[in-house]
């Protein structure tokens, strides 16, 4: 009888034991997840510290007229930063059990510190003038239709409905919809859209004129990198993602700034991006989406991908 007793209260404390135990060990887990991110946080505030710091001491933002071009120094911030975008990239990796191999985080490190460049040097820009975010006009764009080919954009203008004085903007329709596609690079995507044009902010009466695109999300084409890089913009693991945009400068009729946001000739999947800084004559019509990242090109580089087109109001004409 005693052994009878002893057996159920020792199967009694075992039970016991295995239900406080899973308690115990997912309040540990939240405690040190959310000791994880601090962390992460706290890493990204010093990297976004230290890239203001060369943006401003190497002037890499556009204030006048005749602005030349500019490269930021992604690949030695890269080598100087190492240890710490390792540890940010690993540590949202595990926390989202995602495996990356060594191209993969190669990859995801020059896409954040690059976007860190082209939005830190673009709201230098804006404090170095002196225009402010709440002194913007903010438009939103007018659709004027979705094109397929360069005929249908030619039957657009002969209907007149992309007459002066808008701005045109050609957006990838999958950036929008979403898809799983190939570019006409052969890059694939995989992608989630929402990344629709909301707004555009403009300052200005007279030249110089400041254009900022602003897109409800980015969406990079690897969804597993996407995942890692929305929490680095966006600061959480929002399913929605966060704001994306675009800068740049119409100092005169004959001289465009496009600031750490020129597409070059990238295609909508390519991995990195490019981000770059050019000046251009005056063009009444972008695309916007010439690569997932938003950067600008006044070329098409993915002829078979259909775009929406949209107009804005566009003062240097």
């Amino acid at each position: 009888m005693e052994l009878q007793k002893t057996i159920i209260t020792l199967l009694a404390l075992l039970v016991a034991a295995m239900v406080m135990v899973p308690c115990v060990s997912a309040e540990d887990n939240d405690q040190a997840r959310q000791a994880d991110e601090t962390n992460v946080q706290d890493l990204i505030k010093s990297i976004n510290s230290d890239i203001r710091q060369i943006v401003e001491e190497r002037h890499l933002y556009s204030v006048k007229a005749g602005t030349g071009p500019y490269s930021f120094p992604v690949r030695e911030f890269i080598r100087s930063h190492d240890k710490d975008l390792d540890e940010i990239i690993l540590t949202l990796a595990d926390l989202r059990d995602i495996d990356l191999d060594e191209t993969q985080k190669a990859t995801l490190k020059e896409i954040i510190v690059a976007e860190s460049f082209k939005h830190i040097s673009a709201d230098v820009e804006l404090e170095k003038r002196g225009l402010r975010i709440e002194d913007a006009k903010v438009f939103t764009p007018i659709i004027l239709g979705v094109t397929n080919s360069t005929e249908d954009f030619s039957k657009l203008e002969k209907a007149s409905l992309l007459s002066a004085p808008l701005l045109t903007l050609r957006q990838v329709y999958y950036d929008i919809s979403g898809a799983s596609s190939i570019d006409d690079d052969g890059w694939d995507f995989d992608i989630d859209g929402n990344n629709d044009l909301t707004y555009v902010m403009t300052w200005g009466n007279s030249y110089p004129y400041t254009y900022r695109l602003v897109y409800k999300d980015e969406d990079h084409p690897n969804p597993s990198l996407d995942a890692l890089y929305d929490y680095y913009r966006c600061g959480d693991w929002d399913e929605e993602g966060c704001e994306d945009s675009a800068q740049f400068t119409v100092w005169d009729a004959n001289n465009v700034q496009y600031s750490l946001s020129w597409s070059d000739t990238y295609t909508f999947g390519y991995p990195t991006g490019n981000h770059g800084s050019i000046t251009r004559t005056n063009h009444p019509w972008m695309y916007v989406s010439n690569i997932w990242n938003h950067d600008i090109g006044t070329e098409d580089t993915n002829p078979s991908l259909s775009k929406i087109v949209m107009g804005v109001p566009y003062y240097p004409q």
